[in-house]
């Protein structure tokens, strides 16, 4: 059986869910659901649109674009509105000194 397979010039969105529980004791359990909608090879091939929301604990809702720079660097741009603030920040970088963590769905 051959199967005809041809390769796509983008990739498909995806959508992760997110359910936070937190507390030390049942009477002081706080709640909080979110999702993660990642939309792929946006402008450019190999770049990434992130969109995060959250309610409950930590409500927030944020956006980032990371746009790869040639092979070895990228570009990334975060906003980001949490209690009544908004957070904007670019920076590029390479992938030699990244040393920073993402929220992982």
């Amino acid at each position: 059986m051959q199967l005809p397979i041809t390769e796509k010039t983008y990739a498909p969105p995806t959508l992760n869910f997110r359910v936070q529980l937190q507390g030390s004791d049942v009477s002081e359990l706080d709640f909080g659901v979110g999702a993660r909608l990642t939309l792929y090879d946006i402008g450019r091939y190999g770049s990434e649109w992130r969109n995060d929301a959250n309610l409950g604990i930590n409500s927030s809702f944020a956006t980032e674009y990371y746009r790869p720079i040639g092979s070895r660097g990228f570009l990334s741009h975060l906003g980001l509105y949490r209690g009544g603030m908004l957070i904007s920040h670019s920076e590029p970088s390479s992938s030699a000194d990244c040393n920073t963590a993402t929220a992982s769905y």
